[in-house]
């Protein structure tokens, strides 16, 4: 079978992932079980990411709110301090332990991201403020003020 790189997932697709994961959600490999059984229409990882960032009935689906935003901040800071990636999974978790909601990984990446983005734009722009025009050459650099830079034919 031939896939196409946009993929669209169908309400029937939706209910049948949510159906087989009633079943085999706790086997280790229950992407590799649903995808066989829905006959290879997605791969395990767009099935694997359907489930955790829209199909989890246990997701929460309100907006992030003031501390949850300060904790995804912190803890966000917290890992860029000894790695280059930043480990979502490990911000959910936080999340998850201090107020009892989980988001998806796309929520929270999306405010981080998006947040980040302002930031670099406004850092950019004050840059830019910060930055002076350089100064003109004096009057005896420029051309045709001083008479004694002039050429002069012998």
């Amino acid at each position: 079978m031939c896939r196409s790189k946009a993929v669209y997932f169908t309400e029937e697709d939706d209910n049948m992932i949510i159906k087989l994961m009633k079943t085999y959600g706790k086997f280790t490999n229950r992407f590799v079980i649903i995808n066989g059984l829905m006959n290879e229409k997605f791969t395990n990882s767009q099935i694997s990411e359907r489930w955790r960032n829209y199909l989890n009935p246990e997701l929460c689906k309100e907006d992030l709110g003031y501390y949850e935003k300060v904790i995804i901040d912190d803890k966000v800071q917290k890992i860029l301090v000894t790695s280059v990636k930043i480990r979502w999974r490990e911000v959910i978790r936080e999340l998850l332990r201090l107020f009892g909601k989980l988001y998806s990984e796309n929520k929270i990446k999306n405010y981080w991201n998006l947040k980040y983005r302002n930031k670099m734009k406004k850092d950019l722009k004050n840059d830019a403020k910060k930055e002076t025009k350089p100064k003109s050459c004096s009057s005896k650099y420029s051309k045709g003020k001083s008479e004694e830079y002039r050429f002069k034919p012998y």
